[in-house]
């Protein structure tokens, strides 16, 4: 097998704009202006997908008919290669498990491609210890702080792919795999993303007994073939069998059309200029349901944060699971970063002076913002517990 390139057709360079939707990137191209590109992965990549991030292009061939002329198959984050293109991420793992470059998979014998079982399809079937099996494939881009984590959105596919494979391997009394191909710079750890998938970090838990996990670091060499130098990442069980639960603090991030004075409760009239906001609050016991009735319209009004939320649109809500109250301490890291609004609100059990703050507009797509999020969501392990 030859070895996998990032790239198969001439490329080149540009930089990201927007993202209209999952499948199509607006990039920016030297000498050819913005142009829409195909996105061949349908995770959010916020962290990786920052207006003017510099983005690797394959222009497709002249005679392939298609709606787009280029597609976006890397990103750079500070200067180091991530491969974007998921229909190739099979490729990769094809290529890793026939050179045995992966010490715990050594044993699995590759037999073929996208095999259907029940209502799924897996990425391979395999023989392991004389035996059929499956392995699915999925690969990973998120990461910081030493730590990767799967997935970036929501995957109910991921959830029900675990629980067959599970089922698979219990009836056949044979192991089935989940591998992780695994990109960023400098990673040691690899973590379900109980942030934005919970259901599928717990499912993670409840298998593990009969999946097999394995979550691989791969790299790219300077001429954007796929290098043979792996690293098998740790899983620390532990910290997510302690995270995994649904409690935590969140942001919420909303705009205001125009200004207006709101009757926020005990603390009467206020003024909210028209803009862009970041609020923070927490729940220890329900964190999903409580983000779920922020974003409903109908409502008792029993936080400051409800009355506002009346005249509030583009409401989005962004977890952050937690085992301790860190409410003020996110507070703090947006107070650092924005401008605190409102004395008083969100704020009567805080030691900061409000937990609403005004924005830049779309501030929540700023690589600022995503710093400050990235360094709530991707802690280390092995810091202590609760900390930021």
């Amino acid at each position: 097998m030859k070895v996998p390139k990032i790239v198969h057709e001439k490329y080149l360079y540009g930089t990201f704009d927007s993202r209209p939707n999952r499948f199509i990137a607006r990039c920016a191209v030297p000498e050819v202006g913005i142009v829409e590109a195909f996105m061949p992965n349908p995770g959010r990549l916020n962290e990786l997908l920052i207006m003017g991030s510099k983005l690797l292009l394959e222009k497709a061939n002249a005679s392939v008919q298609r709606k787009t002329e280029y597609t976006v198959c890397g990103v750079y984050k500070d200067d180091y290669l991530i491969g974007l293109n998921t229909l190739r991420t099979n490729d990769i793992a094809e290529f890793v498990l026939k050179r045995r470059l992966i010490p715990d998979l050594k044993h699995v014998r590759l037999l073929r491609r996208e095999v259907p079982h029940n209502r799924s399809r897996f990425d391979f079937g395999v023989l392991v210890n004389g035996k059929n099996t499956f392995l699915e494939v999925k690969s990973v881009t998120l990461s910081g702080n030493k730590i990767a984590m799967f997935p970036d959105a929501v995957t109910e596919r991921g959830t029900r792919h675990l629980n067959e494979l599970q089922e698979y391997s219990i009836r056949t009394d044979v192991e089935t795999i989940v591998l992780f191909i695994v990109q960023g710079q400098d990673i040691d750890y690899f973590m379900p993303d109980f942030h934005t998938d919970l259901k599928f970090a717990q499912t993670m838990l409840e298998v593990r007994a009969n999946v097999k996990f394995v979550p691989v670091h791969v790299q790219w060499n300077s001429d954007l073939s796929l290098s043979s130098r792996t690293k098998m990442l740790n899983i620390p069980w532990n910290y997510v069998e302690m995270m995994s639960k649904d409690r935590g603090a969140y942001i919420l991030t909303f705009d205001i059309d125009r200004d207006a004075w709101v009757n926020v409760g005990a603390l009467g009239e206020v003024f909210f200029q028209r803009g862009s906001y970041m609020y923070v609050g927490s729940a220890m016991n329900g964190l999903s349901a409580r983000i779920s009735r922020h974003l409903k319209r109908r409502k008792n009004k029993r936080w400051h944060i409800d009355y506002l939320l009346n005249i509030a649109r583009n409401i989005v809500g962004i977890p952050i699971v937690a085992a301790t109250n860190i409410e003020s301490s996110v507070a703090k890291l947006l107070f650092d970063s924005y401008v605190p609004y409102a004395k008083g609100f969100g704020a009567s059990d805080s030691c900061m002076d409000t937990h609403l703050f005004l924005t830049d507009k779309d501030a929540a797509k700023s690589a600022k913002f995503q710093n400050i999020l990235m360094s709530l969501r991707l802690r280390n392990p092995f810091q202590k517990f609760g900390s930021i």
